[in-house]
C-alpha cells in the first residue's frame, strides 16, 4: 500500500491536467475574493452594516439560483454553462480592477461584483459531496476514460 498519492493520472490525461489546474486557479482567485470584498468595503466604508449588506447580496443569488444550476447543468451542454460560468467570474474581476482605478472606490460597483461572484458559485458549487458541482462533475466525467474514472475522483477540483 503506497502512501503517496498516484499523480500519473496528470502524465495519462492532458485535458483533465488542463481541467484541474483551471479549477484550481479559479478556486484560489475565489477565496482570494471571497476575503478581500468583505475587507475592501470595510476598507472604504467603516461600516460593519455595509460589510453584512455585502454578504446579504452575496447570499441572494446563491439561494435563488442553485436549484437552477442543476437543471441547467442537466439539460444543456455543460461545456458552454462551465464557460458562462467562468467568464462571469473574469467580468467580475474586470469590475473590480476598473473599480480600483478610481480615486475613491465604489461601494455600489463593489456589491454588484459580489452579485457576479455569488452567480458564479450557485451555477458551480450545485450540490455535490466533492464540493464540485453538477457541471464541473459533468465536464469530469466527459474527459476521463471510465477505467480510472476512480482515481480521478480523489483529485477532482
Amino acid at each position: 500500500m503506497s502512501y503517496f498519492a498516484d499523480l500519473s493520472i496528470f502524465r495519462r490525461n492532458k485535458n483533465y491536467t488542463f481541467l484541474f489546474i483551471g479549477q484550481f486557479v479559479s478556486f484560489f482567485g475565489s477565496m482570494i475574493t471571497s476575503v478581500a470584498l468583505p475587507y475592501l468595503v470595510y476598507t472604504v466604508t467603516h461600516s460593519i452594516l455595509m460589510v453584512g449588506i455585502l454578504s446579504l447580496v452575496q447570499l441572494i443569488p446563491l439561494l435563488f439560483t442553485a436549484l437552477l444550476g442543476g437543471v441547467f447543468a442537466d439539460r444543456y451542454h455543460r461545456r458552454p454553462l462551465l464557460l458562462i460560468a467562468e467568464f462571469s467570474m473574469a467580468l467580475g474581476s474586470l469590475m473590480l480592477a476598473v473599480n480600483a482605478s478610481f480615486a475613491t472606490p465604489h461601494v455600489l460597483l463593489i456589491f454588484m461584483t459580489a452579485g457576479c461572484y455569488a452567480l458564479r458559485v450557485s451555477w458551480l458549487i450545485v450540490s455535490s459531496c466533492q464540493n464540485s458541482g453538477v457541471i464541473i462533475q459533468g465536464v469530469h466525467d466527459k474527459i476521463v476514460r471510465f477505467s480510472i474514472i476512480r482515481w480521478s475522483n480523489g483529485y477532482a477540483p
